[in-house]
């Protein structure tokens, strides 16, 4: 179906590959998220940039990320920051999660100036991004195994950030098997 959009669009199946759009295979291209939600990650400028594929089902992996494209680096753009750096004015101030639902939860909640890291380890260049825009950094992981770990690393980051531009950096843990999107759905914004 995606091949057939595309193509009707006048979209060059090699661009669309490059785009990690498409896949080619051995009856032609196919399209590498079938099955899943798409959600797009733009540029700060609007632009769109890069997915993410959340699977429908109990397929594996759980999330199909775009790779390095043209356009688009792994590891330098955040989910959101589109946005989240329109609302960050007047305080200054960004929440960090992992995901994107949790970012989306966040952002249904009231908090517009969460951003996700799309599935990487939180990087220097995602910590200088992210200084253009704020002062005061939350950093608001799962609060598992591999979130715990996933803050000490982006702590880390953050502090030679923080060493040359002043920049503030706080850890919120949130209770056990807890993340940003059920915690919020389950206590409310008030609590988050």
């Amino acid at each position: 179906g995606l091949t057939d959009e595309l193509q009707g669009h006048g979209v060059e199946m090699d661009i669309a590959v490059k785009a990690g759009l498409l896949k080619p295979g051995q009856r032609g291209h196919y399209d590498f998220y079938r099955n899943r939600l798409m959600i797009p990650t733009k540029a700060t400028t609007g632009e769109v940039i890069a997915f993410g594929g959340r699977a429908l089902g109990d397929e594996e992996p759980k999330y199909l990320n775009t790779s390095t494209t043209p356009v688009y680096t792994k590891g330098d753009h955040l989910f959101a920051l589109n946005v989240a750096r329109r609302v960050t004015a007047n305080d200054r101030t960004l929440i960090v999660v992992e995901g994107y639902l949790d970012c989306i939860a966040l952002h249904q909640a009231g908090f517009e100036n969460a951003v996700a890291a799309l599935g990487t380890s939180f990087t220097d260049k995602q910590a200088a991004e992210l200084h253009k825009y704020a002062d005061y950094i939350f950093l608001c992981f799962d609060a598992d195994a591999a979130g715990a770990n996933a803050a000490t690393k982006a702590v880390d980051i953050a502090s030679k950030v923080i060493e040359h531009t002043g920049m503030s950096v706080r850890i919120v843990m949130l209770p056990e098997g807890d993340d940003p999107d059920s915690y919020v759905r389950a206590h409310g914004a008030t609590a988050f």
